[in-house]
């Protein structure tokens, strides 16, 4: 595949879902977590990833 083409097979929507599932997972075992109050996203530039430079998150252990 040429890497300058929009990606239509299946990696995108597995992706979508591992994400999802670690996300579920995550809020499930540590309930207490959130996002930081401040927290704006920033994304790193690429042309091939969206990804986040940096999430930040806060803990309350004792929820």
């Amino acid at each position: 595949m040429c890497p300058k083409t929009q990606e239509n097979g299946r990696a995108p929507s597995l992706a979508r879902l591992e994400a999802r599932i670690a996300y579920e997972m995550l809020t499930e075992r540590l309930p207490g977590l959130r996002l930081a109050p401040e927290y704006t996203p920033v994304y790193q530039p690429s042309f091939f990833f969206r990804g986040l430079e940096a999430l930040d998150l806060e803990w309350d252990a004792t929820t």
